[in-house]
């Protein structure tokens, strides 16, 4: 069931919250660090790395300058559309990156202000994917695309308009630093293992 709203919806504040994030685009699920500035703890979690393009108004919806508005469903309730997986093909983490950032933000911080974005992706080869993943990010910078998150017109909330400004991207191998974290004791050989849901 899709709903229309009547309200006038509420404006983003001018200000920004700055706001860190670890992302793992990853070939099944999605997987974050997150905090707001000021902040000592960080956010963890994950969510199926699914995303629908729909026209349903109650979707969350990107609009980029002089484009029209983009509707996404991203997670599990993208199962219910035609929908693409991260892992589905060599590009998808590219071409899904944009919407599931906004998801992370959608579930972690919200959009009750701006939010400027230090983000460090990781990835299997930076190589391969760093310098494309910049530039599927490259339109958040400045915070020039409005997302659109719709309220509960049962409960009568209002849509709340929202930027991201992305201000820098740090690409870097995925396990980089799992040498280091592991609470383990080698002996003469010693190896770390990535399986992953692909590969």
């Amino acid at each position: 069931m899709t709903y229309t709203s009547t309200q006038q919806p509420r404006k983003a504040a001018k200000t920004f919250t700055r706001v860190e994030a670890i992302l793992d685009f990853g070939n099944g699920d999605v997987k974050y660090l997150i905090r707001k500035q000021g902040n000592s703890e960080w956010i963890g979690g994950k969510f199926p790395s699914l995303v629908a393009q729909v026209s349903k108004s109650e979707a969350f919806s990107v609009t980029f300058p002089g484009k029209e508005a983009i509707k996404y469903v991203v997670g599990k309730e993208a199962k219910h559309y035609t929908c693409t997986r991260t892992g589905d093909t060599a590009d998808g983490k590219i071409n899904n990156a944009l919407p599931l950032t906004v998801e992370v933000i959608r579930q972690t911080i919200g959009f009750d202000t701006n939010i400027a974005l230090d983000i460090i992706a990781v990835m299997p080869s930076v190589k391969q994917y760093g310098a494309a993943l910049k530039a599927a990010l490259k339109p958040l910078s400045g915070g020039h695309i409005n997302i659109v998150i719709p309220g509960d017109e049962l409960m009568g909330e209002r849509d709340t308009f929202a930027n991201i400004a992305v201000n820098k991207i740090v690409c870097q191998l995925e396990g980089h630093n799992a040498a280091r974290v592991a609470d383990v004791k080698p002996g003469k050989d010693a190896y770390i293992v990535d399986i992953g849901s692909r590969t």
